[in-house]
């Protein structure tokens, strides 16, 4: 289970890391300051996937919270 979840996020760490890599690449081939659309798009999908993890390891934390006697309240807006 443990080892499952480790490769899992090698995996999304490796997946990240190859979207930036494409994202540099392409920045540095354009001149013009207009992005791509796909650079664009892709940037999109890495907030969205980051805020999507984000708000899976607040809703746990405030699980735990509540089940102790503090609860952990997010101070931003996701």
């Amino acid at each position: 289970m443990i080892k499952a979840r480790q490769q899992k996020n090698r995996f999304f760490i490796i997946y990240f890391l190859n979207i930036l890599l494409g994202l540099f690449k392409s920045f540095l081939q354009n001149t013009n300051p207009v992005p791509n659309e796909n650079i664009v798009l892709s940037a999109g999908f890495i907030i969205q996937f980051f805020k999507q993890k984000l708000r899976k390891q607040l809703y746990r934390i405030n699980n735990n919270a509540q089940k102790t006697r503090f609860k952990i309240e997010p101070g931003f807006n996701i």
